[in-house]
């Protein structure tokens, strides 16, 4: 999961899909994690969600999430 923008009332994420464990996969719970905080404690709010690459190895799917925040 990474942080692509951040300010008071905006964040933008993004994390891949999938993340490599061992032999296979797993979903990225991180990214997850990360909005449910940002809506639950700082009262941001999902406005798009958006998915880019084709699920490869080489090409994977990212997830991209933006959250804003009305004062």
């Amino acid at each position: 999961m990474t942080v692509d923008y951040q300010s008071a009332n905006l964040v933008v994420l993004h994390g891949e899909y999938l993340l490599p464990s061992g032999p296979g996969f797993y979903a990225n719970f991180f990214l997850w994690e990360a909005v449910d905080k940002l809506q639950t404690t700082l009262g941001f709010r999902v406005v798009s969600m958006a998915v880019s690459g084709v699920g490869t190895e080489s090409n994977p799917a990212v997830i991209h999430v933006v959250l804003s925040k009305t004062q």
